[in-house]
């Protein structure tokens, strides 16, 4: 077959051009994205109860999803928070869990789920949720002279921005803040409806009555068919003030006559402001598997739209102020340079050792075939072109030209001894293409457990997985069929420059001589060699991190107010760090750092705010600048951090979260106080925060009906509940149809809320007999505290100590001090009851850990296994594996020089990669070495010691030829910093400083390995 090829040469031109047609084809419809996809394995079902209580949330919502849910199948674990009107459960799925199946399992499960509260909306059931990071985030602003309310423009960001953006293809979700929704509310007067013997269940009742539209079937007539409808529903919210409540048509008592009816903004619980200026905020989700640039492309677009159009004659504008693909841009541009930069240095050294344009040229054809050629594999198995995997294709690139150096090395030297190009061409394939192709089977062997692994590690990997999978195996493609075609039609007899390392050469092998002159001797040398390495390797070896935080040019603020602080409260807060900050984002002379975007939200207890820097290099600056003004309100707590690439919401991704469990908050409250003011002085450079907080400081008021009073005096007790329901602050009795959009029908008091709570226990109720009674009368009604949140872990209430160590300390450093700190603790809590676990990232660094732990020795011994089964012996297997722990020694020497140079590069999972994709292509020189040799014996018939001193001399030009360039492409990778590269720094640093000190090495301890295992005879099949 290889001579057939050599001679069509047109058809394996025409082959390799539609490689490269149908990969840069392919390029078009890939989806461009930051990182590559990771499935979230979790289902988060939402109910929402407006009016109720974190405690009646839990109770009436939570613990019955939670009693319906956790026997599901695929479901691992439960996580569960309580908020004023909201519930939020999270399944978290095992590894490998069909998504979809167990999505439709748990819409079964939910269609069974009873007594469920009358008022309470049915769960929604969401995939992606409320973790998923925007790609884009916009504020509405009211334009500069425009005094109307920002609440004003409610309607408009929920019923032309919203819908404008969701149509846009590719978009998951759009969620609006700071936008009030309108609503119809009645005022009822409390004295006027006791006067007149009335209650609000009365008027609930016959408001929903009487605003009824009820389908009354349908009759024949003649030739129609005419349907029959009675018709409640009116347009006008004025109408429901002709509601009889009660009495005849003379003497009736109408809604009007004891309420005011109006269009009313819902009340104002969320403050958004931008740059000191009240505003609403728009943020956009996509959907997975989507172009980001494409979708990024249409939001542009429409906000162009919408400024020029509705937006703008309504007096507002919207203001993008985050885009994902300026950093996505900008990282691709990164690793796009590296890779043309990688792709030259690799050409230029294989030009000073071939010193022929020719051969050069023929040899560099490999990496354009390969590469684009890589992104067909990567369209049909479905990945997205990322940061990841493109810097795979950089770390290809010296991978790439391995087996064409092999394949052209070895036909110049047949060249320089005479041979024709066409003799030299099939016998200089024939001899190596079983060292190449044994070289290409161990880097893709040890890479396809990343393709099947369902951890979320796995999934990032997968993308670089497929990227270095496609393009070696492309390249080894073109090294046994374009090369060889090319150097028979391109390269003649002594055309090639002659062997350039004849000063290295010949010192080696009296070297080499010496060394495998006795098995004792090689012995000694190869298990010094492997001995020291490893112990070096040991040394060297650093604590773990998870993943690198990266820059996305966003700082961003969570603070935690004391509990049961008003809205204005907080807004004065914002008011006060603008004020702080103000200068920074000054449009003449800003204050380093500059700030091009900031804003501030205050949703309920929730508060958090973001900032951009005009510089994306000084956002740690600006997280300092920050910190210091959250730093400077007194009662706050409040951690200032850089966004995460792969924190799955903007607040988390690097960080401990010290979780205590128990039965009831009685007992978690005082032990999470003790375990924060214990870690604030063991470890008082550590940012943390407690989650929901250090105490139930939400001022409540509780009212207790009177049972046996009510029963003398014939007053239900749910009567009372809904009085104060109604007139405390207001309650929904249904909807309301206003231009074709149902909007929500409230019963309220003569004012938004009580002006007083002093006013609370003299709310008149009205007797079935006649009189008047006072809330006082018939409910005990006490202030105490209760929680403004509940958390809950696996069905038992919860608080979190979140931790976030800084960059310059090693995740795993932080969690062993953290566990330290608390360890005197945990014997008083398991006597309470309490359970002390370190969730969060530490979960995923301890998964990710064991499974790398367990991919290099697979990797180890998936190369063992795949060698002897090609050698067809056990005896070179294990001396090609001899080279193994130098290179896991000079990985770890790699990064310790990087991180001696850049302190934030962790020893993270993605570096941890490298050692894998390390075994599989390390043991590419020792195969050269010890293949030439069994080579020689074989064929040549020399001894075995003079083969293989011979095998790994004559195999030294093309171990120094592809280490150096393999070097030469790593290297922009590891030296050039700038956007995206700290997520593959750490992962080149491994693979360069592997290479080049494993290559060295080879040359050394694979022929004493070879000599000690094989001994100084003929080795024979299977031995």
């Amino acid at each position: 077959m290889i001579d057939a090829l050599l001679k069509r040469g047109v058809t394996v031109t025409v082959m390799a051009l539609l490689t490269i047609l149908v990969g840069a084809l392919s390029l078009q419809i890939i989806p461009v994205q930051l990182i590559p996809e990771i499935e979230s394995g979790a289902i988060t079902v939402e109910a929402r109860w407006g009016g109720a209580s974190p405690e009646e949330v839990e109770r009436e919502l939570i613990v019955p999803l939670e009693d319906l849910l956790a026997g599901t199948e695929g479901v691992e674990s439960l996580s569960a928070q309580c908020f004023e009107n909201l519930g939020r459960l999270k399944l978290e799925l095992a590894p490998g869990t069909d998504l979809d199946g167990t999505l439709v399992r748990v819409s079964n499960r939910l269609t069974r789920l009873k007594d469920w509260p009358q008022d309470a909306d049915r769960p929604s059931l969401s995939t992606a949720g409320s973790d998923d990071q925007p790609i884009a985030w916009i504020i509405l602003s009211r334009k500069e002279g425009v005094d109307t309310p920002i609440a004003a423009f409610g309607d408009l960001a929920e019923d032309v921005i919203r819908p404008r953006l969701e149509r846009i293809s590719g978009v998951a979700a759009v969620n609006v803040f700071g936008a009030p929704e309108e609503q119809v509310v009645i005022h009822l007067d409390p004295d006027k409806l006791a006067r007149l013997g009335l209650r609000v269940d009365q008027v609930q009742r016959a408001v929903q009555t009487s605003f009824r539209t009820v389908s009354a079937g349908s009759v024949d007539e003649d030739r129609r068919h005419v349907l029959i409808r009675v018709v409640g529903e009116q347009p006008d919210p004025q109408a429901l003030g002709e509601v009889v409540l009660i009495g005849s048509d003379l003497h009736a008592v109408r809604l009007k006559d004891v309420a005011t009816i109006a269009m009313e903004p819902k009340r104002f619980d969320v403050m958004v402001r931008q740059k000191g200026a009240p505003s609403i905020a728009v943020n956009v989700v996509r959907q997975a598997g989507t172009n980001t640039l494409e979708i990024m492309d249409q939001i542009y677009k429409a906000i162009d739209d919408l400024n020029t159009g509705p937006v703008g004659r309504a007096g507002a504008n919207l203001l993008q102020v985050y885009d994902a693909t300026i950093y996505i841009h900008a990282s691709l541009d990164q690793v796009a340079q590296n890779l043309v930069m990688g792709g030259g240095l690799a050409v230029v050294i294989l030009l000073l050792f071939l010193r022929n344009l020719r051969a050069t040229a023929i040899v560099g054809v490999a990496i354009p075939i390969s590469v684009i050629g890589a992104f067909a594999f990567m369209a049909l198995t479905g990945r997205s072109v990322n940061v990841i995997s493109l810097a795979g294709m950089t770390f290809a690139i010296g991978m790439l030209v391995d087996a064409a150096i092999v394949v052209q090395e070895n036909i110049d030297r047949l060249l320089r001894q005479g041979k024709t190009p066409l003799q030299a061409a099939s016998q200089g394939i024939k001899e190596v293409m079983g060292a190449i192709f044994i070289s290409t089977a161990t880097t893709v062997v040890v890479l396809i457990p990343l393709l099947v692994s369902q951890e979320t590690i796995g999934q990032l990997f997968r993308d670089i997985a497929v990227a270095v999978i496609a393009a070696v195996t492309l390249s080894m493609l073109v090294a046994s069929s374009v090369i060889p075609t090319a150097s028979r039609r391109w390269l003649r007899p002594g055309a090639s420059g002659s062997e350039v390392l004849p000063l290295l050469t010949r010192p080696m092998r009296r070297f080499l001589r010496w060394v495998v002159a006795t098995r004792k001797r090689a012995a000694m040398v190869a298990l010094s060699i492997i001995a020291a390495t490893l112990g070096g390797a040991q040394a060297l070896l650093p604590p773990a991190e998870y993943l690198p935080t990266g820059n996305r040019n966003l700082a961003f603020g969570v603070l935690i107010p004391p509990p049961g602080m008003s809205l204005e409260t907080l807004t004065q807060i914002g008011k006060n760090i603008e004020a702080d900050l103000g200068p920074h984002w000054d449009q003449n002379n800003p204050v380093e750092p500059a700030i091009t975007s900031f804003f501030f939200v205050a949703r309920g207890q929730a508060v958090f705010m973001g900032a951009r820097a005009a510089d994306g290099e000084k956002i740690d600056d600006l997280v300092a600048v920050m910190q210091k003004s959250i730093g400077q309100i007194p009662g706050l707590f409040g951690i200032v951090q850089k966004a995460s690439l792969f924190g799955r919401s903007i607040g988390t991704g690097r960080s401990i979260d010290l979780r205590l469990t128990g039965p009831n908050y009685e007992t978690l409250m005082p032990a999470i106080f003790q375990t924060f003011m214990t870690l604030k002085g063991a470890l008082p450079d550590l940012p943390m925060r407690p989650m929901p907080g250090l105490t139930l400081g939400q001022p409540q008021w509780q009212v207790v009906p009177d049972l046996e009073r009510c029963l003398q005096l014939g007053l239900p007790p749910d009567v009372v509940a809904r009085t104060v329901d109604v007139f405390a602050d207001e309650a929904v009795i249904g909807d309301f149809l206003r231009h074709g959009k149902a909007i929500d029908l409230m019963l309220a008091g003569p004012g938004e809320q009580l002006d007083s709570l002093d006013d609370l226990p003299l709310l008149p109720i009205a007797l079935d007999g006649g009189g008047i009674v006072l809330l006082q009368d018939v409910a005990a009604i006490s202030e105490t505290n209760a929680p403004n949140e509940i958390d809950r872990e696996d069905r038992e209430r919860a608080v979190t100590i979140r931790i976030t160590p800084p960059e310059t300390l090693a995740m795993s450093d932080a969690v062993e001090q953290v566990e330290a700190a608390i360890a005197p603790l945990k014997t008083g809590f398991a006597e309470q009851g309490i359970v002390a676990t370190s969730r969060g990232t530490v979960d995923d660094l301890t998964k990710a850990t064991g499974m790398m732990t367990f991919q290099v020795g697979l990797a180890v011994l998936l190369t063992f296994l795949l060698m002897a089964a090609l050698f067809e012996a056990w005896k070179p297997a294990l001396a090609v594996m001899a080279v193994v722990p130098t290179a896991f020694f000079g990985g770890l020497a790699g990064y310790w020089l990087l991180h001696s140079i850049v302190p934030t590069a962790g020893f993270d999972t993605l570096t941890m990669l490298g050692f894998v994709i390390l075994v599989g292509i390390v043991v590419n020189n020792a195969i050269l070495i010890v293949h030439q040799g069994r080579h020689l014996v074989a064929n040549e018939g020399m001894n075995r010691v003079d083969a293989i001193v011979e095998g790994a001399v004559s195999r030294v030009r093309p171990i120094v030829m592809s280490t150096l360039t393999t070097v030469g492409g790593l290297l922009p990778m590891v030296v050039r910093g700038g956007a995206g590269s700290e997520l593959y720094q750490g992962l080149g640093a491994v693979l360069l400083g592997g290479l080049a000190i494993s290559a060295t090495l080879a040359l050394v301890v694979v022929p004493a390995a070879d000599r000690f295992i094989g001994g100084g005879e003929e080795e024979q099949s299977g031995g």
